[in-house]
């Protein structure tokens, strides 16, 4: 015991705060989630499972949890998409690979506030760029109203979250393709082999720790995504783009309903704990057959 005393000390500190700042609140919330607490009054009693009846008969919720899913798995698939291919490009550049990381890293130093802000004025129908574009290459028919539009608009927020995110993970994929030993690749090149099949059946399968790390962490931030649709859309038009996450803080802070705003998060917490082992479990079995 007195070997690991100093290990203990210097992870205490670390402890104390996720304890204070994590477990606690989790603890709080499933506490208050059985309550019809409004976030001022004292004055809240004890309901039982009430909340959690009610988020099941809760269209709005069903509907928030289909718009997470959507923006989820369209903006996952496609970062990883091309995260891995600008990973591959910038793997093979002999000139200029500095600069070409900065730029396609640099979104991911901005905040989601600031890109938010950044692309509402670029969305915007009178004076953005995109539309702005359109009309001087005379493609007046191609100009939309890109966050006014129901049919589009879960897109145009889902392209944002995939410019913003696409260059942390494709430092992960760099740094795992950098990883592969050379022999390798020039053993499967006196094969015979192509850049295809090289990447198919020896920089695919090396490369799958990588690929489940992004998916994992990607998955998870899709699920939890608010910031930029607060910004952007503020869960408009209607409910189109209110994700789950937004749905709770509108429930909680907006309606003064904490006490079910607590049980929405609550589901939301274990739908992304059961989504996440499911995810790693396959994952890892996959990483073992390949």
């Amino acid at each position: 015991m007195k070997k690991n005393l100093p290990y203990i000390a210097f992870a205490a500190p670390a402890l104390i705060v996720y304890v204070i700042f994590a477990i606690v609140p989790i603890f709080l919330s499933l506490l208050l989630s059985f309550t019809n607490f409004d976030g001022f009054g004292a004055n809240y009693k004890f309901i039982g499972f009430q909340n959690y009846a009610t988020a099941l008969h809760d269209d709005r919720f069903f509907y928030s949890i289909q718009v997470t899913l959507l923006i989820t798995v369209v903006s996952c698939f496609l970062i990883n998409l091309f995260a891995l291919l600008f990973a591959i490009v910038l793997n093979n550049l002999r000139k200029l690979k500095g600069f070409y990381r900065t730029i396609i890293f640099y979104p991911q130093v901005l905040s989601f506030v600031v890109v938010g802000f950044i692309w509402t004025y670029i969305y915007n129908y009178n004076d953005g760029a995109i539309n702005f574009i359109f009309g001087k290459l005379g493609l007046e028919s191609w100009m939309q109203d890109w966050l006014g539009d129901s049919g589009i608009v879960v897109f145009s927020v889902t392209l944002v979250i995939i410019w913003q995110s696409v260059g942390f993970y494709t430092v992960i994929y760099l740094a795992n393709l950098q990883t592969v030993p050379g022999e390798v690749l020039e053993a499967a090149t006196i094969d015979g082999a192509n850049r295809f099949q090289k990447f198919k059946n020896v920089l695919f399968p090396l490369m799958s720790p990588a690929f489940t790390i992004n998916w994992i962490l990607c998955f998870i931030s899709g699920l939890k995504t608010y910031d930029v649709v607060k910004v952007m859309t503020d869960g408009g038009p209607g409910f189109k783009t209110e994700t789950i996450a937004f749905n709770i803080i509108s429930q909680a802070f907006v309606a003064n309903k904490q006490g079910y705003g607590s049980a929405l998060a609550m589901l939301l917490f274990v739908f992304v704990a059961i989504v996440s082992v499911i995810q790693v479990v396959y994952l890892r079995k996959r990483e073992v057959e390949l």
